[in-house]
């Protein structure tokens, strides 16, 4: 998983980016963030200072902590979550709602190309 990566590789400084979703805020992408960070807080030990650079990652882990039983009931929420289900994507809100699913990480190796890390 990303957690245990940056777990082994321990990196000095970590940004959770989302993507979002034309220019706009994207709330599966801030479930997300708060989820690694809320996971590297409770592998790690360290507080919520230790970790947040920003507002955004106390939001995050706020957010993820609302939710972290009921993903799949956010993502109905969700703007995004609600274009995907006027296509019928409801079984890739379910797919997307789990956590931990799978046993590779892609890295950026050079602009434009992903490796697999397992």
């Amino acid at each position: 998983s990303a957690v245990e990566y940056l777990l082994t590789h321990k990196p000095d400084t970590i940004w959770l980016v989302g993507s979002g979703w034309e220019g706009a805020y994207s709330l599966e992408d801030t479930v997300c963030a708060g989820a690694i960070s809320q996971r590297l807080m409770e592998e790690t030990g360290d507080s919520v200072d230790d970790i947040a650079g920003n507002d955004e990652v106390i939001g995050a882990i706020a957010l993820y902590s609302q939710w972290q039983d009921k993903l799949l009931e956010m993502f109905y929420h969700a703007s995004h979550g609600k274009r995907l289900l006027r296509l019928n994507g409801h079984e890739d809100l379910k797919y997307c709602a789990q956590t931990d699913v799978l046993d590779a990480l892609p890295i950026q190796k050079e602009p434009g190309v992903l490796v697999k890390n397992s």
